[in-house]
């Protein structure tokens, strides 16, 4: 992959990329949300929907020549969409406290939910904008996993530095456009991975819910 310079004093970096939240993003997202199971699955999947509209909405002004598809079936968690042959899982989180990022165990090591790309949303509801505070590729996320022995917390989250991320969204752009998929190396699924019980992964899944958010009322559009 292209490593590209980051330097402190270029202005965009202090100018995150602030995405208008619109009013059928608010009703879709109340209409998915309520089929969730529990009142944290509701929120987390609420904030899931906001954030992956608007950054589709974001993409598909951006990249003319690649399909992108949303996944809006497997929602409750994380938000997954595709750019062509990759695959962008979306974390949405309504505050960054502390410059720490929680990513869910799922996310990561469940094959059907890791992605090429995680990108990090921050939602404000109340100031209707979806902010994309930045992103990394799978490869820099596992270097830092085993290279510090990272564990998961109590609430089944590992927990990331901010300045992991690529700030610039623009590079994002970059990757999807010129990018092999094959540079990235994704785990691929073993006969074990395929045999997990359905339960036991639902209820990972509904354990990691509290990692991400410290607020669980779904406030009425």
């Amino acid at each position: 992959m292209v490593d590209f310079p980051i330097n402190s004093t270029d202005f965009r970096l202090l100018q995150p990329e602030v995405i208008e939240l619109e009013q059928e993003h608010f009703q879709q997202a109340t209409k998915i949300s309520a089929k969730a199971t529990s009142e944290v699955l509701s929120w987390q999947t609420y904030l899931n929907v906001l954030a992956l509209l608007s950054f589709k909405e974001w993409l598909t002004k951006r990249i003319l020549d690649q399909r992108i598809h949303l996944n809006i079936n497997a929602i409750d968690t994380v938000g997954h969409l595709s750019v062509g042959e990759f695959k962008i899982c979306v974390i949405a989180t309504e505050n960054l406290l502390d410059e720490v990022v929680n990513i869910s165990e799922y996310a990561i090591e469940q094959q059907q939910a890791t992605a090429d790309f995680y990108v990090l949303f921050e939602v404000l509801e109340e100031q209707e904008q979806a902010i994309c505070r930045g992103f990394l590729d799978y490869n820099q996320l596992m270097n830092y996993l085993q290279r510090f022995d990272l564990q998961l917390s109590a609430d089944g989250c590992y927990q990331l530095p901010f300045f992991l991320f690529d700030l610039e969204p623009n590079h994002l752009l970059f990757y999807c456009r010129f990018l092999q998929p094959s540079a990235i190396s994704l785990p691929v699924a073993s006969a074990a991975t395929n045999t997990s019980l359905p339960l036991q992964t639902y209820l990972n899944k509904t354990r990691t819910q509290l990692c991400q958010n410290s607020h669980y009322t779904l406030h009425p559009v």
